[in-house]
């Protein structure tokens, strides 16, 4: 499969990053906008509220949150944004970004998979149950399989009728499939997005593939209850506005499994290069909203843990959120566990970062202070779309890994429950997956680059020397021809190889 010269489509502005109750990205979406009502709404008022302000400034409100945050996102002019910012009863207005998902290579393998016997292209598998690559034994330990444990894929769809997932069994272990890039939460009648001419690349069977590393029946590091959260439309785009969706409907009534022990996964990533170097509040608030939820007597909310791809761009995953959030070894008071990807390895070699010789996106896994553990990212087996070439291919990415985690964390919440730990807090389930993390990962320095940004089309070039841009493309519009830097980063936040111990049976 070809891959995309492209690093970053957003289709922006050229406003830069604005403090205070209005902001205005580069690579903001121009006509659209996630506005945060003041913390004194609570959840009975913001219908009212929503609708006082839609018919007051004129906007066209295309979903409401009540849960995670309290707000909405909508359709305005410029004009109209400026003066919704002013409303007393508004504490933010935000410019949407563009989401991406990373176009990993695929259809991949190697010449001599075989060398651990006939299992081996199951290498992802057979290396996170062992401590060290010396004991792999072509084979997976999974006891508890975590079947009483919900997890929820955020990503552009998931075949339900796949094999994978047991469609002949009880109706498949694939229990509810909805799109959220539309208000109301809607069933998903996509079945994963078909591929067309327009549509092409591996972005049509990720969440397929991101969904069968986590819980395939015999590809996946678990095999709970998956609950699949559509965050993409089937033309490609995917709005910050549409995970906040995704978010909101996990920690809220219309949600069957919100009363379950439950892990999140989220493959995608947004640069921070396209909000002006900053974190997207809205995000921010919605996921941390996700992970610590507010719980009352009345209505009980319980924690989700969310898992998230380092990305694939060499460089430091600080650089994008929701990676920027990490928790890891030096730093507990992040939210979200970022996970970065290993190579390929021999039984007995040392587990190195998956590093290609090329630079930008897809040159190998980000690294840095925001990885909280490592985890196999390169020629990963997975699911694809039925009704593609084949039901199966190889991919190479962090999204992949990202998964892995989350089969694992799914595992030790079983095994809790069975323990008689009614709930199990997601910086418990953190903290355990650093702590079984002992092995050390080689070439974690990534690589020294620079990038041109074009304002006006919102791509992100790299290129291995720090000479000038092509006028326009630097990182300031005041001084468009300076290139951003990339510089070399370090293993700093001490992150090792994830490690799923074998944990006795209920």
């Amino acid at each position: 499969m070809a891959l995309s010269v492209v690093v970053v489509l957003f289709v922006g502005t050229t406003a830069s990053a604005t403090p205070g109750k209005l902001r205005k990205y580069p690579g903001g979406v121009p006509g659209r906008y996630i506005v945060m009502l003041s913390e004194s709404t609570n959840t009975k008022e913001v219908d009212d509220v929503v609708g006082q302000l839609s018919q007051k400034y004129g906007l066209e409100v295309k979903v409401t949150w009540r849960n995670v945050l309290r707000g909405f996102a909508c359709a305005a002019t410029e004009q109209q944004a400026a003066a919704l910012a002013e409303d007393h009863r508004v504490a933010v207005v935000e410019q949407e970004l563009e989401v991406n998902s990373p176009v990993e290579p695929s259809g991949m393998q190697w010449a001599n998979h075989n060398y651990l016997g006939t299992n081996y292209y199951l290498w992802h598998l057979d290396r996170i149950d062992e401590l060290t690559s010396a004991q792999m034994d072509s084979q997976y330990d999974m006891c508890p399989e975590a079947r009483g444990v919900v997890a929820y894929v955020i990503d552009n769809g998931v075949s339900t009728d796949h094999e994978q997932f047991e469609p002949a069994t009880e109706g498949g272990r694939v229990k509810l499939s909805i799109d959220a890039t539309v208000a109301g939460f809607p069933f998903d009648t996509s079945n994963a997005c078909a591929q067309t001419a327009e549509t092409v690349g591996d972005w049509t069977f990720h969440g397929t593939g991101v969904a069968s590393t986590l819980a395939g029946t015999t590809v996946g590091a678990s095999k709970p209850i998956v609950v699949s959260l559509r965050v993409r439309e089937c033309g490609g785009r995917a709005l910050t506005s549409y995970s906040i969706t995704a978010f909101d409907f996990i920690q809220s009534s219309s949600n069957p499994y919100v009363a379950y022990q439950g892990v999140a996964n989220f493959s995608s990533t947004s640069p921070l290069w396209a909000a002006g170097g900053q974190a997207p509040v809205g995000w921010e608030q919605a996921i941390r909203g996700m992970v610590f939820p507010t719980t009352t007597v009345q209505q009980p909310r319980y924690g989700v843990p969310l898992f998230t791809s380092a990305n694939n761009f060499s460089i430091d995953a600080c650089n994008f959120a929701p990676a920027h959030w990490a928790y890891t070894n030096t730093n507990t008071a992040g939210f979200v566990f970022t996970v970065a990807g290993t190579d390929v390895v021999q039984a007995g070699a040392a587990d190195s970062r998956w590093q290609t010789s090329g630079i930008g996106l897809n040159s190998g896994s980000n690294g840095g202070a925001c990885v909280s553990a490592y985890a196999p990212a390169a020629s990963v087996f997975h699911a694809k779309r039925p009704g593609d070439n084949s039901l199966y291919t190889f991919s190479s990415g962090t999204s992949y890994s990202a998964p892995l985690a989350a089969g694992v964390a799914a595992r030790y919440l079983e095994r809790r429950a069975a323990l008689g730990y009614a709930r199990t807090a997601p910086q418990a389930v953190y903290s355990y997956l650093l702590s079984q993390a002992q092995t050390a990962v080689q070439n974690t320095n990534t690589k020294e680059q620079w990038g041109c940004y074009n304002f006006l089309n919102g791509e992100m070039i790299f290129k291995a020397d720090g000479s000038n841009c092509v006028a326009g493309k630097g990182p300031d519009p005041n001084n468009p021809a300076t290139p951003y830097h990339f510089p070399s980063v370090t293993n700093s936040s001490n992150a090792k190889m994830l490690y799923s111990t074998v944990l006795p049976c209920p």
